[in-house]
């Protein structure tokens, strides 16, 4: 396996290849793989879509042999590891998009399947390969907001259980990762005080934190109303609790939070936006967005071809394009799109 210095070095390059393109070519597929999901959860209405005639394994391997320049494969869902051929869709854009960076999320409520799947991911050899297990809060909270008995437990023992594969895949890293919305105030640090008595070495590093985001052709929620200052004091606490580490992941986690409280004081994405020229959505369906919020829709490759460079370069892509450089779309600060946005400002 290639050093890690060396495969960081090669996603640099791409990222910056297609960051300095005149025509949009994005390097990040955020793509939910399915929307059957088996929580019930308060936030998000993903569950309650009943979808038939997903995307077949044949189609997805179409659409990665068609486009070539995705390096960063972000899958999700639905809960991905209810899909039986989850392997092979990452092992589709492995081998035709050489993929450098792999990260996936899960409720972790089926423990066994998602660390045999995440094994044989695993083994793949991507670089740099991420999962994180969705927790909320503590045991009473995690389970009101997922709407599941006992789904608590069963994440922490996934995450468990994950952690002792990553002892033997050097490229593989797990978290949790906390959604910080109204219903869980003041929960984070409660949380990883529960967790440190089972996980004693367990940091707050170990935890992501991202905000609660309303999208109606993905999440098909509603916007929460929640009062700005305690939102904003809340991230405060918990900035102070995580210091700031000069490790990727960990400050990537700290500029995203510190840039959250502008986000949230002034309701604009506090850097531009690069949604299509760098990243895009594909729903289950093959329906291509800008992104997980933004909720106008470019084309569906089933329409198309299979062909997503037909698609990002049409004339209605352009047009939406110009509408998210000129900040006239919804306006978001999801970990989807704002790890990358930052990652390319920082380094490029």
């Amino acid at each position: 396996m290639k050093s890690t210095l060396e495969n960081y070095a090669n996603f640099l390059f791409n990222l910056s290849r297609v960051k300095h393109a005149k025509n949009a070519i994005p390097y990040k597929l955020i793509f939910a793989i399915t929307y059957k999901c088996n929580s019930r959860c308060k936030t998000c209405n993903i569950w309650k879509k009943h979808i038939e005639n997903e995307l077949s394994l044949q189609e997805i391997k179409l659409i990665a042999k068609n486009y070539r320049h995705f390096k960063w494969l972000n899958v999700t869902g639905g809960e991905p590891f209810l899909r039986n051929d989850l392997v092979n869709i990452v092992k589709s854009f492995k081998n035709k998009n050489n993929i450098t960076l792999f990260n996936t999320t899960t409720n972790g409520y089926l423990t066994d399947i998602i660390v045999e799947k995440m094994k044989k991911i695993a083994h793949m050899k991507i670089p740099k390969t991420v999962i994180t297990v969705s927790l909320d809060g503590t045991e009473k909270v995690h389970d009101y907001l997922r709407g599941i008995k006992g789904a608590w437990k069963m994440a922490v023992r996934t995450y468990k259980s994950l952690r002792e594969l990553s002892n033997k895949y050097e490229n593989l890293s797990v978290f949790f990762g906390f959604t910080l919305s109204k219903f869980n105030i003041g929960e984070y640090e409660k949380m990883y005080n529960n967790l440190k008595k089972i996980i004693p070495d367990i940091k707050f590093s170990d935890i992501h934190v991202n905000i609660f985001h309303s999208s109606s052709h993905y999440y098909g929620n509603k916007k929460m109303k929640m009062d700005n200052n305690i939102l904003i004091n809340e991230i405060n606490k918990i900035i102070k609790l995580r210091g700031i580490q000069l490790n990727p992941i960990s400050f990537m986690d700290y500029l995203y939070l510190d840039k959250s409280r502008d986000y949230i004081k002034f309701s604009r994405t506090p850097i531009k936006c690069d949604a299509i020229k760098s990243s895009i959505f594909l729903d289950p369906l093959g329906n291509i967005y800008p992104c997980t919020i933004y909720s106008k829709k470019l084309g569906n490759l089933r329409e198309n071809n299979y062909d997503v460079n037909k698609i990002i370069n049409s004339s209605e892509s352009k047009k939406i394009l110009k509408e998210i450089e000129n900040h006239k779309c919804p306006q978001c600060w999801t970990p989807c799109e704002a790890y990358h946005m930052l990652l390319s400002k920082i380094v490029l």
